[in-house]
């Protein structure tokens, strides 16, 4: 097992852990560079996971593959995420998968994120359209019975 490292050299685990506070730069460094390569990666794996037609077109597979919503399907891989962060903390920051870092943990949870914000606003959306065809519907069949003083 191996101490992790972010990729901007900040050190996640240390005996002394008052004297590896960030400072506000050091911060604002590290998230910058975590969405810049979080959105790197995103490129990358979209090509490969789904092409560029569709960007969420693996994880619409979860439906027809094993019958759940492709949100839901990406809000179990983030909990799995969660809970590999979880357990790697609790052992102060050492991991077994020696090829896999926390930050690359990271960047897969930022990614994630984004890809359940896609997914879950084209769900909203669907309802919002559904509803609406639905409620024209109903007014159309209506129409007729007002106009006739039902």
């Amino acid at each position: 097992m191996r101490t992790p490292r972010l990729s901007v050299g900040f050190a996640l685990a240390s005996k002394d852990s008052h004297l590896a506070r960030q400072t506000p730069e050091e911060a604002l460094a590290l998230q910058k560079k975590l969405f810049a390569d979080a959105l790197e990666i995103m490129t990358k794996k979209r090509a490969d996971y789904s092409g560029t037609v569709d960007p969420y077109g693996n994880f619409r597979l979860s439906m027809p593959m094993a019958g759940v919503e492709p949100w839901r399907g990406v809000l179990v891989r983030l909990g799995d995420k969660f809970s590999r962060l979880r357990h790697i903390m609790d052992r102060k920051g050492q991991a077994f998968v020696v090829d896999e870092t926390l930050n690359d943990l990271f960047l897969d949870i930022l990614n994630y994120t984004c890809i359940l914000a896609g997914l879950c606003a084209e769900e909203l959306r669907a309802n919002a359209d559904s509803k609406e065809q639905s409620l024209a519907a109903a007014a159309e069949t209506l129409a007729p019975l007002y106009e006739q003083g039902l």
